[in-house]
């Protein structure tokens, strides 16, 4: 294997002056550095960039946690962010958390030990990241980006979705079609720290729902189908909001099992707009959270952090802004 001894003695000079050509300083005759960097081009050197980046202080590589890589919303940002940091010559260290406490815990120290520059947090409300460990991450000097995970117990730098103003355009739009019988179908209403459904819940209240709302938080229960079928047609829902494109499928599974014809029996609305919603019979009507721009906007964000020489103690939060995907799994509810 290649090593900087090894090109120094093939150039005949010393090891410092193959250090100071690899990373082009301006001492080197360029005569020798063009020496030097065609044996490093003939031997195949690389240079280690772990032990350059504890040298200097100035890593290039940045960690991502994310609690599931088969996720179609995280899957995303990973391959967003991913470019966006190969444009700042930076590489990713991608570490699955499956969002479990002491797994995003030890993450974070694999991270801290591996000198990177940043850390963008992909962390879900149930595995909140404590301030001691925030702490541990700014005094080694690493910035912290969150991406769509609003709740630290520090104030942290954050690219979120619009969560409030989207679960109002989506309780706005089945308002617009007639529904006024609507339920949600996710985790509970309602819960602490889960920025959707508190949003859900208060777009609801706000357009006076809340009273004929029905909280399904039973995955694959069809005891809500049989309840359903029993009520008299002028008390049944008439549209279901879910927390994200796989709740609507499972719900859709369920109902069509039953011979439930959606959407002519009952509206069904997704979150995420994830691969298979338009492949669905009916598509599903979803929103998308464009984690693209999010990526691109935590990544431009981490980049003025490293780049500033001074404290900054304000802390930026970008929201992002959804829509709605308009396809077939909603209409008009029947008189």
């Amino acid at each position: 294997m290649s090593t900087v001894r090894l090109l120094a003695k093939l150039a005949g000079v010393s090891i410092a002056t193959v250090s100071r050509a690899i990373n082009g300083h301006p001492s080197v005759r360029p005569d020798t550095r063009e020496h030097i960097m065609e044996l490093v081009q003939e031997y195949h050197y690389h240079p280690n960039r772990l032990s350059q980046s504890v040298m200097s202080g100035n890593s290039k590589m940045f960690g991502l946690l994310v609690p599931n890589l088969n996720d179609h919303f995280y899957s995303r940002i990973i391959s967003e962010l991913l470019k966006c940091a190969y444009k700042e010559d930076y590489q990713v260290i991608i570490l699955e958390t499956f969002s479990e406490y002491k797994r995003t815990i030890h993450a974070i120290s694999v991270l801290i030990e591996q000198r990177v520059a940043g850390i963008f947090a992909c962390t879900p409300c149930e595995d909140i990241i404590p301030m001691d460990i925030i702490y541990a991450i700014r005094s080694h000097n690493i910035k912290l980006v969150s991406i769509d995970s609003p709740h630290f117990i520090l104030p942290i730098d954050a690219v979120l979705t619009d969560e409030d103003n989207l679960a109002m355009t989506v309780v706005r739009y089945l308002c617009s079609l007639g529904h006024k019988r609507i339920g949600y179908f996710g985790p509970e209403i309602d819960v602490k720290n889960n920025n959707r459904t508190n949003a859900i819940y208060m777009a609801l209240k706000q357009q006076g729902i809340i009273n004929n709302l029905t909280n399904l938080n039973a995955v694959n229960d069809r005891s809500f189908v049989t309840e359903w079928l029993k009520q008299d047609k002028s008390k049944r829902l008439t549209a279901i909001i879910c927390w994200n494109d796989y709740y609507a499928l499972m719900l859709m599974q369920i109902l069509q099992r039953t011979k439930i014809i959606i959407p002519d029996a009952i509206s069904i609305i997704g979150y995420g707009n994830f691969g298979f919603s338009g492949l669905l019979h009916p598509s599903l009507t979803t929103t998308e959270q464009n984690p693209e721009q999010m990526a691109q906007m935590a990544c431009a964000l981490m980049m003025e952090r490293i780049s500033q020489t001074t404290d900054a103690p304000l802390v930026a939060q970008h929201l992002i802004p959804a829509k709605l995907i308009f396809r077939e799994s909603c209409v008009s509810p029947k008189t």
